[in-house]
């Protein structure tokens, strides 16, 4: 488990914080988009975060990937519904 960790501390040594300046450059540029504000709901701070995340404007997503998780609390129907 120790060897796990001191692994996992190289790798993760190389993250670095997302750049602010950044991030406020593009919620301005978003700001400026011929629609009103705020109205892309919660892609703009998205857009912001992966603009902030890739210390640049013009972000590239080069292979996307969706995950989507479902539940349903019900596993089993009440016997009175059965």
């Amino acid at each position: 488990m120790l060897a796990t960790r001191l692994s996992d501390q190289k790798h993760f040594g190389d993250i670095v914080p997302v750049d602010e300046a950044i991030r406020a450059t593009a919620y301005q540029r978003l700001d400026m988009l011929t629609k009103p504000q705020g109205a892309l709901g919660r892609l703009e701070p998205l857009a912001a975060q992966v603009c902030a995340i890739q210390r640049t404007l013009d972000i590239r997503i080069v292979e996307p990937l969706g995950l989507v998780f479902a539940a349903d609390r019900a596993t089993r129907l009440p016997p009175s519904m059965r």
